[in-house]
């Protein structure tokens, strides 16, 4: 618990952490992502004279964590380079999110579904910037970017002989409450990401009428830091604003 962290880091009167948080949470400025506002509350509530900063999504990560630009980086991961150190905070999969009103509103979202309205999807890098399989690798770390489980929905819509109908594809999520409420799009997004916009806006969220992959998210550091009484610190409150996200998915 952060109330029984050493007297020592409570002691500490100032600190810059620069925390990179990976499209599958983050929100661009000045929307926030979930644990972007738990960190802050948290932040608030026990540690007024602590500094967060959070780091622009487009940065070279592997490098900016090498060299100490970046103490923090949470996302999805293929490859951690070795000197690199780890740990899971969450495992989720995808949730279709669409405006309260959307002609395809109910508890079940059907294939057709997904074929008659076009969609609304998240990337932060496709094959023109070196993505494979949708993951970009720098420096030996291999980060997702792309935001959904795209090889799922296109297997899925092939049995029904159909392809997905890519109307938006953005690199940040920013825009997406206020893009669902004036169209008939759907949108695909993690679980996390989908449950803080159905909490703020008027958007409801369903199953995909397909299965999909969970994937880990996970917080990536520099194994120089592994014993830094700060750092530990931080990760502590990192995992406790990971556990203060809503659960649960629809029935």
């Amino acid at each position: 618990m952060i109330q029984n962290l050493s007297h020592y880091l409570l002691q500490r009167k100032r600190w810059l952490f620069m925390l990179k948080l990976h499209e599958i949470q983050l929100m661009a400025a000045p929307a926030l992502g979930p644990i972007d506002l738990n960190l802050i509350k948290i932040f608030n509530a026990v540690y007024e004279d602590r500094n967060l900063l959070r780091a622009g999504k487009r940065l070279n990560l592997a490098e900016q964590i090498d060299v100490g630009r970046i103490d923090l980086a949470m996302g999805v991961f293929q490859k951690i380079p070795e000197h690199f150190r780890s740990f899971a905070l969450m495992t989720e999969g995808d949730l279709v999110i669409m405006h309260s009103s959307h002609p395809a509103a109910g508890p079940k979202l059907t294939l057709q579904d997904m074929v008659t309205y076009p969609l609304l999807t998240i990337s932060v890098g496709g094959k023109e910037e070196g993505a494979v399989d949708g993951f970009i690798l720098e420096r030996g770390l291999a980060r997702q970017s792309e935001m959904f489980d795209r090889n799922a929905l296109q297997e899925a819509l092939a049995t029904i002989g159909a392809v997905p109908r890519y109307r938006i594809t953005i690199a940040h999520s920013m825009v997406i409450a206020s893009v669902m409420e004036r169209t008939e799009m759907l949108s695909i997004l993690p679980c996390s990401l989908a449950r803080l916009f159905v909490a703020t806006d008027d958007l409801l969220m369903v199953l995909p009428p397909y299965p999909v992959s969970h994937s880990t998210f996970r917080g990536i550091w520099h194994n120089r830091n592994d014993h830094d009484p700060a750092h530990l610190w931080f990760r502590k409150i990192v995992q406790r604003a990971v556990e203060l996200m809503p659960k649960g998915v629809p029935s």
